[in-house]
């Protein structure tokens, strides 16, 4: 297998974006900002390609993904590098969260497609004597995959998998702050058999997303911010066009009285500072029931101090590394300064990482706080978690619903049932129950949001159908010389549908033995 580069194009700065590293601050190259004309030229070129694609078999799309899976599982090492300097996560997080996940989620998509897009026949009751008809999954034609930065290559990758295995054409913008990802994901798709124009990269600002969104696209997959996603599905609004939009999350993890305490101690560590609690599925609000309130503060205190925090990216080296931007770094400081200027208590963190430049904050929990703070109203994006004590199981639930966001949430319980009961009103599109993020690594699992945190849903067989449109196709089977409810109308017709109510539709046998009657004397 060749080797895939992501070669950067170096441009006057007004033109272009420069990639930097955020642990050490290393300039690793520039893409150029694709203007709208460039935007428009490349969804005119994927247009052009995309029937050809669509025209083929199943089998045949299905052979060219192989392909590039297995271009991805040898080009593995380059997406950890690139991944962990661009992005600014470690590389153990970049291997399990993209080159890993990323083939577990084509490999499910290729083990569903056979089921999910082929034609199905269906049966329409009394009318199936008569009739014989199919639904066909067809393409939508072009979609723009516009993906953000946490998870450069899983993000984009899932959306366009699906999107190819149905037929389609894709342009993808990738994030600003990791651009040189997007170029080495085409690159890596480009050794396999599936056509240039099929596959193609657009890199830029929000500018260039905005272009695309309204180049004329069929589809719209976004993924990040729920502003931006407002903006996303007011573009899509306006042109008549689908959109999946997976969006921010606030999330919510409810540990009960009952809870298996070390369980859910080392559930919060993980899945509110992976990757820097850059994560739309992070934990970042707990609801920890009094009774064992206290022992659990303790316990997640003493291993959030185990925790290391370095700019190192080395598998080992850290667990808590640089912030993607020092905009980012700017708002989770203002939601714990303005947190605790209004009466929180942060019980571990709270600060950046001293001797470096670099945008790093130590992992922070924060006690004391109340509903209406915003570090609870709103996402973060970085490694805080804000804990609030609750006295029973509808305390729990009510907060927890009580921010605009609706992505995931995770309930901590011995008691199944009683987690059950309380997962069914949570207002979310997921939750787990003693593990928080587990169901987006099943490749079968949907997986999306309510409220602010979007529409739609990416993954499984839901999202290989928001890659295409049903059309019915219907045939009759008889070919008589017409339709006895064709115009001109008899008037025996209207007395036979009179009849045909209470014959096919009323519960009771009494009306349904007189319609009978009645339609047996019209026939005599």
């Amino acid at each position: 297998m060749e080797q895939a580069t992501a070669t950067p194009v170096l441009l006057e700065a007004a033109g272009s974006i420069q990639s930097v590293n955020p642990n050490t601050g290393e300039i690793l190259g520039s893409v150029p900002v694709c203007s709208g004309e460039q935007v428009r030229a490349a969804v005119a070129r994927a247009r052009a390609a995309q029937p050809a694609w669509a025209a083929r078999t199943l089998r045949d799309r299905i052979r060219v993904m192989e392909q590039i899976r297995e271009a991805l599982v040898d080009h593995a090492d380059e997406i950890i590098s690139l991944v962990s300097r661009e992005m600014g996560k470690s590389e153990t997080e970049s291997l399990i969260g993209d080159a890993l996940l990323v083939l577990t989620s084509l490999t499910g998509y290729l083990r569903l497609a056979p089921k999910v897009l082929r034609i199905r026949p269906l049966r329409q009751g009394l009318l199936h004597i008569t009739k014989r008809t199919y639904v066909i999954p067809e393409p939508l034609g072009v979609v723009a995959v516009i993906s953000p930065y946490n998870f450069p290559v899983l993000l984009s990758l899932q959306s366009a998998f699906a999107a190819l295995l149905a037929g389609n054409a894709v342009v993808h913008k990738p994030s600003e702050y990791a651009p040189l990802t997007g170029l080495l994901i085409r690159d890596i798709l480009h050794q396999s058999d599936l056509p240039r124009d099929l596959f193609q990269v657009v890199t830029g600002r929000g500018e260039t997303g905005r272009a695309l969104a309204q180049a004329g696209v069929n589809q719209i997959s976004f993924v990040g911010s729920s502003g931006t996603g407002r903006q996303v599905a007011a573009a899509a609004g306006e042109q008549l066009i689908p959109a999946t939009l997976e969006l921010g999350g606030n999330n919510a993890m409810i540990v009960l009285d009952d809870a298996p305490l070390a369980r859910a101690v080392d559930g919060a560590l993980t899945y509110a500072y992976t990757v820097n609690g850059q994560v739309c599925g992070s934990i970042a609000r707990l609801y920890v029931q009094e009774p064992i309130a206290d022992e659990f503060l303790r316990r997640l205190q003493a291993r959030v101090a185990e925790l290391k925090v370095t700019t190192s990216v080395a598998p080992g080296a850290s667990d808590v590394t640089a912030l993607a931007t020092g905009a980012l770094l700017d708002r989770v400081e203002r939601h714990v300064r303005e947190a605790v200027a209004a009466g929180a208590r942060i019980l571990a963190g709270g600060s950046r990482l001293e001797g470096t430049l670099a945008p790093v904050y130590k992992p922070t929990i924060l006690v004391d706080v109340r509903p209406e703070m915003e570090v609870v109203r709103e996402e973060s994006f970085g490694p805080v978690v804000t804990v609030i004590r609750v006295k029973d199981d509808d305390e729990a639930i009510r907060l927890a619903n009580g921010t605009a966001y609706g992505l995931t949430a995770s309930v901590w319980s011995r008691n199944n049932d009683r987690a059950w009961r309380i997962a069914r009103r949570l207002e979310v599109g997921t939750v787990a129950v003693n593990d928080h993020l587990w169901p987006f690594f099943a490749p079968e699992t949907p997986w999306g949001g309510v409220k602010a945190s979007g529409l739609g849903r990416v993954g499984g067989e839901w999202g290989l159908r928001a890659m295409t449109y049903p059309k019915v196709v219907s045939y009759d089977r008889l070919n008589l010389p017409r339709e006895f409810y064709w115009s001109p109308k008899a008037a025996w017709a209207h007395a036979l549908f009179r009849q045909a109510i209470p014959l096919l539709y009323s519960r009771k046998v009494r009306k349904k033995l007189k319609a009978l009657s009645r339609l047996i004397r019209m026939a005599l």
